[in-house]
């Protein structure tokens, strides 16, 4: 059935009127169809209800979706389709998973993309099976975005629903998929023995990447290197099948017990972690390597805790101000900020002020990059007297003025006055 076709045999007149223009001869024709198409999707989510469909539309619409190459626009970063499609990552209907597992073999990648979205927005069993067996046959899309993890994330309770297929054709894409199977896993929603039949292939890919994460690591020279661009893929994969195989039962721990020699103080913790969960007790020196390092601190302690091993967490790492330092670090270490672990990290003064939830306390650190140069930043707002663990504090932020640029006092006052406008302004925005 050619596209026009289809989108006429929608029997809801405002779908209708809004598709038929996208496919005019006319480029100009289609660039204001698309904006209207925009802004009708807009005022649906605000309550508008002309767009709402019966469930035979439904099928209808996402098969438009899933198969109409709609001629190009004027705006060609924007896709009709994508438009459609992700109108339904916030409606459940029953009918959804059956259309999309028709339509996908002939979908390009986008549309993969958006319809297992979809799939994994459900919330049901049918859905994720559904979602199972299409990465089982296709893999996952070249392109991912993050909507689907977080989706898939919330659909913990259907783990079982796409193991072992989602390991075996993760790709390169495994960080993301063990971040599901921990959450799975730490919800008592993932059986282990589903993953026993990607055993194989877990082994030799950690072994792999073994050698290669190694060749690549430092020792003694500074955070840089762990952030660096053509560091961070193989490392954040080697983490996520060592990861993996302390889950799988009966597989080897060899691998983890190799990667103890690894300088990474991420891939430590996570190594600790994996040993505690096969029944072995990690070395000392590799946990107080990892607690030493501001932004694996927080993540280790809570595998710890998680594991009832808090009594291997090292004391001296054990208080707020480590805590504090491990939530300010991790804020410098996004790549829109610092990029990284500051290679010095000194807590300077302390704030106390009064919020609508009571008093509160800031802290006022000084923080220096991989060349040496020292600047100031501020976390908080924590409770007076914060329970002894991760720290939480809506405010982690610097300017990025040089240390000696000003008193301390004047750090402070400038970045709060900053973090004060800029919530001014989140506050008018519409």
């Amino acid at each position: 059935m050619d596209a026009a076709a289809l989108v006429l045999g929608l029997t809801n007149d405002g779908w209708r009127a809004l598709l038929l223009p996208l496919l005019d001869p006319e480029k100009s024709v289609r660039d204001a169809a698309l904006s209207k198409l925009e802004e009708a999707l807009k005022e649906s989510r605000g309550g508008r209800t002309d767009l709402w469909l019966d469930p035979d539309d439904m099928q209808r619409l996402v098969e438009i979706g899933m198969t109409v190459q709609f001629p190009s626009t004027s705006r060609t970063w924007k896709s009709p389709a994508h438009d459609i499609l992700f109108w339904f990552v916030t409606i459940k209907h029953a009918s959804l998973a059956k259309t999309i597992a028709v339509h996908y073999a002939v979908a390009d990648d986008a549309a993969r993309l958006d319809a297992i979205t979809i799939l994994a927005a459900q919330r049901n069993e049918d859905a994720l099976r559904t979602l199972g067996s299409l990465i089982e046959l296709h893999g996952l899309p070249t392109r991912m975005y993050s909507r689907f993890f977080w989706e898939l994330n919330d659909s913990f309770q259907f783990a079982d629903c796409l193991m072992p297929q989602l390991v075996l054709r993760a790709g390169r894409y495994m960080p993301n998929v063990m971040d599901f199977i921990n959450v799975a896993y730490q919800r008592g929603t993932l059986s282990p023995e589903k993953l026993v039949p990607a055993v194989s292939l877990v082994e030799e890919k950690a072994s792999e990447l073994l050698k290669t994460v190694r060749r690549r690591q430092r020792k003694n020279d500074g955070t840089l290197w762990r952030f660096a661009e053509e560091y961070i893929p193989p490392s954040h994969s080697l983490g996520a099948f060592l990861d993996l195989l302390s889950l799988i039962p009966g597989s080897s721990i060899d691998t983890l017990q190799k990667a103890k020699t690894l300088s990474d103080p991420r891939l430590r913790a996570i190594v600790a972690a994996g040993l505690l969960k096969r029944g072995v007790d990690p070395p000392a020196e590799i946990v107080r390597t990892a607690a030493a390092s501001h932004v694996v601190r927080a993540d280790l302690y809570r595998a710890l805790a998680g594991l009832g091993r808090l009594d291997l967490f090292p004391v001296e790492h054990l208080s707020f101000e480590a805590f504090a330092a491990s939530h300010f670090a991790s804020w410098l270490a996004y790549p829109s900020e610092l990029g990284y672990e500051p290679e010095v990290l000194q807590l300077e003064a302390t704030l106390r002020g009064a919020t609508g939830e009571g008093q509160r306390q800031w802290c006022l650190w000084k923080f220096k990059d991989a060349d040496g140069v020292a600047f100031a930043g501020v976390s908080g707002p924590y409770e007076m007297e914060p329970r002894l663990g991760p720290l939480e504090g809506s405010d982690a932020f610097s300017n990025f003025a040089e240390w000696d640029s000003a008193t301390p006092e004047q750090h402070l006052e400038s970045v709060l006055a900053t973090l004060q406008d800029w919530r001014l302004h989140r506050a008018e925005d519409p």
